[in-house]
């Protein structure tokens, strides 16, 4: 998992807000951008995500990958972790007053495309497996990564 954050944060990615006594308030500011917003988890088999990650596209939308432990290991004892990735909105209810993010139903495949761009310039192999479910099987490379 570690090195899945430090990937990401090389590309300007950041952990999203998770819920709390002291950051839900800020749905209730209607100057809030959204990456200060808390980002309401999503279950998977019954439980939470382990990592939710954002990358602002601008003022008003953001990319958010989310990813959960499958509880499979690869031979070699490497972690196979299950994810989505998607777009997140700014939306406003009650006339401004309550802002959150919502994200879009169903595959987002310029999402997928910029996540797998922003892991390959930073040293991850990609192989597409299957199109319908869309899985892709993503690893380190033994390579230096691209800049």
């Amino acid at each position: 998992m570690e090195a899945i954050r430090a990937r990401l944060a090389t590309r300007r990615w950041r952990p999203a807000r998770r819920p709390g006594i002291a950051n839900v308030l800020f749905w209730l500011a209607p100057e809030a951008r959204l990456e200060q917003l808390p980002v309401l988890p999503r279950l998977h088999a019954g439980r939470p995500e382990s990592l939710v990650w954002l990358k602002p596209q601008d003022g008003e939308t953001a990319l958010i990958v989310r990813l959960w432990p499958s509880g499979y290991r690869l031979e070699n004892g490497i972690p196979v972790w299950l994810g989505t990735v998607g777009r997140l909105r700014l939306t406003s209810v009650l006339w401004g007053w309550i802002r959150f993010g919502e994200e879009a139903e169903g595959v987002d495949r310029q999402a997928l495309a910029l996540l797998l761009a922003d892991l390959r310039r930073s040293g991850w192999c990609m192989e597409n497996r299957a199109s319908e479910p869309t899985l892709w099987v993503i690893r380190p490379c033994r390579v230096r990564p691209v800049s």
